[in-house]
């Protein structure tokens, strides 16, 4: 009889220690998750295009970097004219109407509008680096695309899109504006002044009647 009830006792202990042990793995090798990770622990995909500057996306083609706002167009613009053409990235402007000349100027090459009737846009794309990704307007308006100038030494393109290459492609968009380049070497466009390269996709875009264009190549 006292062996039973010393090898009960023992039991006992051992399934205590066995119970503390366990529980005190638990609490040590509790990981939080962290904040730019969803629960089921995958990436937050909104934060790589915030780190951009766009309202958020990763650029994939289920999920696109979305743009919101003016200042977003223009930080697209920035991208590009910094070597970044968006090759194999989606862009999905959010349904609206985008007045060029309210973005703040953050850009050192643009500068403040305070008129509310012309812009310094420069258009995105260069001979460089020409946008080759995708934008997608959902039927957006963008307005106030004013530009001017003179070229005549060099052939330079102007448009909301300056340049697009290869794999480019641009949908569900309209532009209103107008734009004035007297040299003979001006390439203009309302939507996009030079295909550089290759085979560039544009549906469903339009211009308005109010829109004017002048340039030496048109």
């Amino acid at each position: 009889i006292k062996v039973e009830v010393s090898m009960r006792k023992h039991a006992f202990v051992l399934l205590a220690l066995i119970m503390m042990l366990v529980m005190g793995c638990r609490n040590t090798y509790i990981i939080p998750i962290p904040t730019d990770v969803y629960p089921g622990g995958g990436q937050d995909v909104d934060k790589v295009g915030q780190d951009l500057g766009f309202e958020g996306g990763n650029g994939d083609a289920d999920t696109p970097f979305i743009i919101a706002d003016v200042d977003q167009i223009e930080n697209l613009m920035a991208h590009v004219a910094e070597g970044n053409d968006f090759s194999g990235k989606t862009f999905s402007l959010q349904p609206g109407v985008y007045p060029l000349y309210v973005f703040s100027g953050t850009t050192a090459s643009i500068s403040t509008l305070t008129d509310g009737t012309t812009s310094d846009w420069m258009g995105i794309g260069t001979k460089d680096t020409p946008f080759r990704g995708t934008f997608i307007g959902n039927d957006s308006v963008i307005t106030g695309l004013n530009m001017n100038g003179n070229d005549t030494t060099e052939e330079n393109a102007h448009g909301f899109f300056n340049y697009v290459g290869d794999g480019a492609s641009i949908s569900g968009l309209t532009i209103e504006g107008d734009i004035a380049y007297d040299g003979t070497e001006s390439v203009v466009g309302l939507l996009v002044g030079m295909v550089s390269s290759g085979t560039v996709t544009i549906s469903d875009c339009h211009t308005r009647d109010t829109s004017t264009v002048k340039g030496g190549t048109a």
